[in-house]
């Protein structure tokens, strides 16, 4: 039986601040908190798609995947279904679309990430990894199958990895170590 969820959160202002907010100061009026756990099959697939920011991602035991963090500026799409789960932080127009996401998955599950400035982490998963990035650096420990990390501006962190490994970066440092498999 398939678990269908759709959820789509759009950032609306939460409050309107005063106009003797000070220069620097955080705007809220844009940030939204989000927080949710499903059900994934075993081996499913995790796809992310952030344009700035930050994302970690981490294996765990179990079937969840729990999502935590805060969006700034844009709409998370999420959808899942029992084999896979989508996020995708779509920018506000002439905003930038911010997201600070803390992600945990079942050991074994894909892990996929694009995206465009932001430093990602994808550690213990212990399934196949697919990133590509813009501008950000990205690190990448303990996954099994086929790894795929690309970079344009940004330094690469890829260790214990039991899989061949694909690793490139236009402008940044590859640091590679422990891999079983082919590079």
């Amino acid at each position: 039986m398939k678990n269908l969820a759709f959820l789509s959160i759009a950032i609306a202002a939460a409050s309107v601040l005063g106009s003797g907010r000070q220069v620097g100061a955080q705007d809220n009026r844009y940030r939204e908190k989000f927080d949710t756990a499903v059900t994934l099959d075993r081996g499913g697939t995790v796809s992310i798609s952030v344009y700035s920011g930050h994302v970690n991602v981490v294996g765990v035991s179990g079937s969840q995947v729990r999502v935590h963090g805060l969006v700034d500026r844009g709409e998370l799409r999420f959808d899942s279904h029992s084999g896979s789960v989508r996020m995708q932080i779509e920018p506000e127009e002439r905003r930038s679309g911010n997201a600070e996401l803390d992600i945990t998955v079942p050991l074994g599950t894909r892990v996929q990430i694009d995206g465009f400035s932001a430093p990602y982490s994808v550690k213990g998963v212990k399934g196949e990894v697919k990133l590509e990035s813009m501008s950000g650096s990205a690190d990448v420990n303990d996954a099994v199958g086929s790894v795929s990390i690309e970079t344009v501006a940004g330094n690469i962190l890829a260790s214990n990895i039991n899989g061949d490994l694909r690793a490139s970066a236009v402008s940044g440092r590859l640091d590679i170590s422990n891999v079983n498999g082919d590079i």
